[in-house]
C-alpha cells in the first residue's frame, strides 16, 4: 500500500516571509509542507498541539525557541515540541513535518518580528525587572493572624473597604514617583482564567485611579488568552514560559514608547509581572513598572 501526492496537486502561498508548497495530509497523524525562506519567518507563534520537525535541505539560519537561539544548516534536523514559541531568521529551504497533522486552530500569534531584528529578546530585561510592593503578605497556610494579609484577601474578593484602602496607598505611591500623568498607562496583571476583560479587585482599583487622574486606561491591555493554574497551587505552578504563552495584548491600545505601570495584588517570585513585561517590551513599551499591593513573606525563613 502507498499514497502518492502529485506535485501538480500542491498549493502555493506566502505567509510571514515564507514561500510554502502545501501537500495534502498523509493521514490524521502527519502532514508536511515545503518551505523556502529568503530572510526569515517574521512572526513569533506557538502551536499547542503539533510537534514541528524541520529537515533542512539548503542554506542556514537561526531559530529562536522560547528566546533561545538555535543555529541550523543543511543536513540538520530540528524537532520543536508543542507550546514552544517559534520564529526564525535565515536563508533556508526545508521540509516541515507536523505530527499529528497540522491544525491551524491550535496555532497562536505572539508578535510580528521586525526584519532588522537579528537577535532574540534580551531576557535580562525581564529577569532584572525591579518589582515594587506596598506591604507584606503572609499566606493563609502560615496560620498567622495578619491584618494586612486578610485585607489583601478582601481586595481579591472585591470588598469595597479593601479596594479603597489600597487605592489610597497606590495613589500616594504613584504621586510620589510622578506617574500620575497622561504619558503613563496603568495596567493590571490578569487573573489565571482566560478572559477578554479584567474584572478583578485590582482591576477595579486601577479603574478608580484612572478615573481620578490623567493616567491612560490600560486595565484591559494585558489579557489572559488561555487559562493556567493558580500561582498559589504549588504542585502545578506554571513556568514563566507557560505564563508568557498564556497572555496576549489588546492591540487597540498603543504602547510604543510608553511607560506602563502594572499592578497586581500579590507578588511572590515575580513571574506574573515578568510574563506581562515580556509582551509589553516586545511590543514597544519604553519602561515597565511593576507594583504589587503585597509581597509574599514566610515568617522565620
Amino acid at each position: 500500500m502507498y499514497k502518492k501526492i502529485n506535485f501538480e496537486d500542491t498549493t502555493r502561498f506566502n505567509k510571514n516571509g515564507v514561500d510554502f508548497i502545501g501537500y495534502e495530509p498523509i493521514s490524521e497523524d502527519m502532514s508536511f509542507v515545503m518551505e523556502t525562506v529568503k530572510e526569515g519567518h517574521f512572526e513569533e507563534f506557538v502551536h499547542d498541539k503539533c510537534t514541528f520537525t524541520y529537515i533542512f535541505l539548503e542554506g542556514s539560519g537561526t531559530f529562536y525557541l522560547d528566546d533561545e537561539a538555535v543555529n541550523v544548516k543543511k543536513g540538520d534536523v530540528l524537532s520543536i515540541y508543542p507550546g514552544t514559541r517559534i520564529y526564525y531568521i535565515g536563508n533556508l529551504k526545508q521540509l516541515l513535518i507536523t505530527t499529528p497533522a497540522y491544525d491551524e486552530s491550535y496555532e497562536r500569534h505572539i508578535r510580528v518580528i521586525k526584519k532588522e531584528e537579528e537577535k532574540p529578546f534580551e531576557r535580562n530585561m525581564i529577569y532584572d525587572l525591579e518589582i515594587y510592593h506596598l506591604t507584606k503578605y503572609i499566606p493563609k497556610w502560615c496560620h498567622m493572624d495578619d491584618e494586612n494579609s486578610s485585607r489583601i484577601i478582601d481586595l481579591k474578593n472585591k470588598i469595597v473597604y479593601a479596594i479603597n484602602y489600597y487605592y489610597n496607598l497606590t495613589l500616594k505611591w504613584l504621586e510620589d514617583n510622578n506617574y500620575l500623568n497622561e504619558d503613563v498607562i496603568l495596567a493590571v496583571v490578569p487573573s489565571h482564567e482566560a478572559s477578554d476583560i479584567n474584572s478583578s479587585g485590582i482591576a477595579i482599583l486601577a479603574k478608580k485611579i484612572i478615573n481620578n487622574s490623567n493616567m491612560q486606561d490600560g486595565v484591559n491591555l494585558v489579557l489572559r488568552e488561555t487559562t493556567i493554574y493558580k500561582k498559589s497551587t504549588a504542585m502545578y505552578r506554571p513556568s514563566l514560559n507557560q505564563d508568557i504563552n498564556s497572555l496576549k495584548l489588546n492591540d487597540s491600545i498603543d504602547i510604543k514608547g510608553k511607560t506602563i505601570v502594572i499592578l497586581d495584588d500579590v507578588t511572590t517570585q515575580g513571574d506574573s509581572f515578568r510574563a506581562a513585561a515580556y509582551h509589553l517590551y516586545m511590543n514597544g513599551a519604553k519602561k515597565v513598572i511593576p507594583l504589587a499591593m503585597g509581597k509574599t513573606v514566610i515568617p522565620h525563613e
